[in-house]
């Protein structure tokens, strides 16, 4: 699985990526639907992406809104993997 959290333009952007593993869109279920019904509540947006042999994408946007706190979610781009 690779995480990559970063901001652009007062959005903060969460994508994960993982092997194809994933099978959470197939279920009776279905997480990804709640998801995105969350995201957008807050002004967000999630999309999901699927490709058969080189897995399944994640990415998550919300809005960032910088009020001169130094304790915000504002970060530069960071990798975790």
């Amino acid at each position: 699985v690779l995480m990559r959290l970063s901001t652009v333009d007062q959005v903060v952007a969460l994508t994960v990526h993982d092997d194809g593993v994933c099978r959470c869109h197939e279920a009776e279920h279905n997480e990804i639907d709640d998801m995105e019904a969350y995201a957008s509540l807050v002004g967000g947006r999630l999309c999901f992406h699927q490709q058969a042999e080189q897995g399944n994408t994640v990415a998550l946007w919300l809005p960032c809104h910088n009020n001169g706190s130094s304790a915000g979610i504002c970060l530069s781009e960071t990798d975790f993997g």
